[in-house]
C-alpha cells in the first residue's frame, strides 16, 4: 500500500513529482525511472525498511524483477544507488548535502527492500503538497524509451495550457544529447518521433511538435499537448488558437500595470512592461517561460499592489523559513560557549539548543545575528546570540 506521503485517489495510484526531482532523474534509464517512482509510492514516513513486493512492481510499471536478466536487474538498482541528489544550504548555496536516490537495497524471494535518506523525505512530501506535476503512474508503464518518459513528465506539467515551447539546445541538454544527433533529422527520427508515438499510444495525453528555424539553424521546439479526456476533446488548431488568445490577454492585462505577482515561493515584478525576478531583468526567453508558468497557475497567483508591505511580509516569511531550517538543523545540539568563571579562568559552558527566537540581517541580505534559546547545564533556559559562523563552529554534533 502507498504511504500517506503519496495518497491514493479513486483506487488509482497517483504520484505528484516536484519539478526539481524530474530534472534530477532525467538521466536514468527507462526501467530505473519506473522502479524509482514505484519506490516513492511505497515510501514510509521515515524512509527506512521500505518493502515492495514483486507483484506491486509488475502491476504499477510492468517490470518483473524475478524474470529480468540478473545482470540488468542488478545494474538498474546500482544505477539508482549511484545517482546523487544535491541539497544546497538555504542561506549559503556553497554549502550542500549530497545524498543517494536509494540507500542500501536488497532483493530476496520476490521482495525488494530499500531505504531513502531522511534528508530527501521533506522534499518528497513538499512535492506532494504543492502538486507540481500530477500523473497516474500506470501511464509510464508501457513507455520503453527513457526520452519518452522524460518528455512525458515535462509536457504533463503544461497539459492545462496546451502548449510548451523550449529552446532547441536546452531540449537536447535536458535529454543529455548535446553531443549527439547534430543533424536535426536524426533527433527527430530517433527521439522525437519515438517519444510522440509512445506517448500518444499509451498515455493520457496526445502530443505533437514543430521545429522552429531562425536562419539556417533550428532554435526552438514547440509542443502541442491535448488531454484525451473526451470532455476536453477539441480540434487541436482551434484549441491552440483559443489558448494563445487567452494567454496573450492574460499577459497584456498584467503588463499594463506595474505590480508584483506572487506564485507560491516565486515573486515577479512588472516594471514598464518588462518582467523582473529577484531584481533581475528576465531576457525574452526567460520571460516567456515565466509567463507560461504564471498562466498555467493563474488561479493560484496573487497580485500585490503595496510593494513596501509585500517586501516587509516577504522578509518576515524568509525569516520564519530560515528559523525553521536552522531549528531543524540544530535542535537538541550542544552550543559551546567560552566564558570566564568567578576565578577569572576560562570555562566552557554548554547549552542545548531549543528554539530559534530571532534573526537579523545585514544590508546585503545575509544573516547578521541569530538569537536562540538554550538550556544550560543548570537546567535553566538562556537567551543567546551568535553569528551563523559561530553557530556552525561551536555547535557539537
Amino acid at each position: 500500500m502507498a504511504s500517506n506521503l503519496i495518497p491514493n485517489e479513486s483506487n488509482k495510484e497517483v504520484i505528484r513529482v516536484h519539478n526539481a526531482f524530474i530534472n534530477a532523474i532525467f538521466t536514468l534509464s527507462a526501467d530505473a525511472k519506473k522502479l524509482l517512482l514505484t519506490v516513492w509510492l511505497h515510501t514510509n514516513n521515515n524512509g527506512k525498511d521500505i518493502k515492495i513486493y514483486r507483484g506491486d512492481i509488475i502491476e504499477k510499471v510492468g517490470i518483473d524483477l524475478k524474470n529480468l536478466n540478473s545482470e540488468h536487474r542488478e545494474k538498474m538498482i546500482e544505477e539508482l544507488m549511484k545517482t546523487i541528489i544535491t541539497i544546497r544550504d538555504i542561506e549559503n548555496p556553497n554549502n550542500f548535502i549530497k545524498v543517494q536516490l536509494l540507500g542500501k537495497t536488497k532483493y530476496k524471494d520476490g521482495v525488494l527492500y530499500t531505504n531513502i535518506d531522511e534528508d530527501l523525505l521533506p522534499y518528497i512530501k513538499e512535492a506532494q503538497e504543492k502538486l507540481f506535476t500530477r500523473f497516474k503512474i500506470q501511464n509510464i508503464k508501457p513507455l520503453t524509451s527513457s526520452h519518452a518518459i522524460r518528455i512525458y513528465l515535462m509536457l504533463k506539467q503544461y497539459e492545462d495550457t496546451g502548449w510548451k515551447e523550449i529552446n532547441f539546445e536546452e531540449f537536447k541538454k535536458m535529454l543529455e544529447l548535446e553531443y549527439k544527433y547534430k543533424n536535426a533529422y536524426d533527433l527527430k527520427r530517433r527521439v522525437l518521433e519515438v517519444a510522440k508515438k509512445q506517448i500518444n499510444e499509451n498515455t493520457d495525453i496526445e502530443v505533437d511538435y514543430e521545429l522552429i528555424k531562425k536562419g539556417r539553424k533550428y532554435k526552438k521546439i514547440k509542443f502541442a499537448i491535448r488531454s484525451k479526456n473526451k470532455e476536453k476533446k477539441l480540434h487541436t488548431d482551434n484549441r491552440m488558437q483559443q489558448i494563445k488568445n487567452d494567454f496573450n490577454s492574460f499577459r497584456q492585462n498584467l503588463i499594463k500595470s506595474n505590480t508584483i505577482i506572487a506564485l507560491q515561493d516565486k515573486y515577479y515584478e512588472i516594471k514598464d512592461g518588462y518582467l523582473w525576478q529577484n531584481d533581475k531583468l528576465l531576457n525574452k526567453e526567460e520571460a516567456f517561460e515565466a509567463w507560461q508558468e504564471l498562466y498555467k497557475n493563474k488561479n493560484q497567483i496573487k497580485i500585490i499592489d503595496n510593494k513596501k508591505q509585500f517586501e516587509a511580509e516577504r522578509e518576515e516569511n524568509r525569516k520564519e523559513q530560515l528559523k525553521k531550517e536552522l531549528l531543524r538543523t540544530y535542535f537538541g545540539k550542544k552550543y559551546e560557549l567560552l566564558t570566564k568563571n568567578a576565578f577569572g579562568n576560562d570555562e566552557f559552558l554548554h547549552y542545548e539548543i531549543l528554539k530559534i527566537e530571532d534573526i537579523t540581517f545585514k544590508e546585503d541580505g545575509t544573516i547578521s545575528l541569530i538569537t536562540f534559546i538554550g538550556r544550560g547545564e543548570d537546567g535553566r533556559n538562556y537567551r543567546l546570540k551568535a553569528t551563523l559562523n559561530q553557530l556552525r563552529q561551536y555547535t557539537k554534533w
